[in-house]
């Protein structure tokens, strides 16, 4: 008998940006593979998950991704709401490197590069 297949479902903001060019992964833990899923419309969903324990991993370029674990029974369609306790998966912007480097120049001098 053929095990029943589950789906991962949720709904994915952006902020200003929408949702073109979110990627969504599931990846079995002990056995590392993983499934592709998709995001249409903002919501997202992975199909096709055999029961177990799965890191879900939401990414897009130029935002910080987001990984919650989640335990998939035979069957049974998990919704990232009920896990997270959150409405929706929300993405942030990665934020743009910077800081300040201080010492003194050859001569002395003092020196502050603003990066």
């Amino acid at each position: 008998a053929l095990e029943a297949e589950a789906a991962v479902r949720g709904v994915v903001q952006t902020g200003d940006a929408g949702p073109e060019g979110v990627s969504v992964f599931a990846r079995r833990l002990g056995e590392g593979g993983v499934t592709a899923g998709g995001v249409v419309g903002g919501r997202l969903e992975v199909r096709g998950l055999s029961a177990g324990e799965y890191e879900v991993t939401v990414g897009r370029p130029g935002f910080l991704s987001y990984r919650v674990t989640v335990t998939v029974a035979a069957g049974q369609d998990v919704s990232l709401p009920d896990v997270t306790g959150q409405e929706a998966v929300v993405l942030t912007p990665a934020a743009s490197a910077s800081g300040v480097v201080a010492g003194r120049a050859a001569g002395g001098s003092p020196l502050v590069v603003r990066v």
